[in-house]
């Protein structure tokens, strides 16, 4: 038997639970333990522990650069068509502007993603700051799907 014959077999063996837990059998999850959460039921609904909230999750993309301690502009780019794109730019790294001329470093986020997807995780993590250290002349775009356009 291949593989596939394998996961197949194993997936009609998963079946019988997957069909009785949605016929409305009760399934008590009451003390059940994930990641140190304790997962609690009332009512027959199954309350999922909650997980904290990225410290940055309710700032703009400025204020997560600036929160680092970083520089932070934004400037506006209007297409050809009149769509107003807004993007932001660390101009230099922390220790300030350098002498002579900088290296320019451009990042674009993926599709229905932002500019602070570069800068959302820690220093040493995020590219857009790993890249603001090396390049000192950062600007990082936004496509017409983010929430910043």
């Amino acid at each position: 038997m291949n593989m596939y014959g394998l996961l197949f077999l194993l997936g009609l063996a998963a079946l019988p639970c997957v069909l009785s837990s949605s016929m409305g059998h009760e399934v008590n999850l009451d003390g059940l333990n994930i990641q140190g959460e304790k997962w609690r039921s009332e009512g027959g609904n199954v309350r999922l522990p909650r997980q904290p909230l990225h410290p940055g999750a309710n700032m703009t993309t400025p204020e997560l650069i600036e929160a680092m301690g970083y520089p932070a502009e934004i400037h506006y780019v209007t297409t050809d068509d009149g769509y107003i794109l807004e993007i932001h730019r660390i101009p230099h790294g922390k220790a300030g502007p350098m002498e002579g001329p900088q290296k320019v470093a451009f990042l674009h986020h993926p599709l229905l993603g932002s500019s602070a997807d570069w800068v959302m995780n820690t220093q040493e993590e995020a590219l857009g700051h790993t890249t603001s250290r090396s390049a000192r002349n950062l600007w990082a775009a936004n496509g017409r799907q983010s929430i910043f356009s």
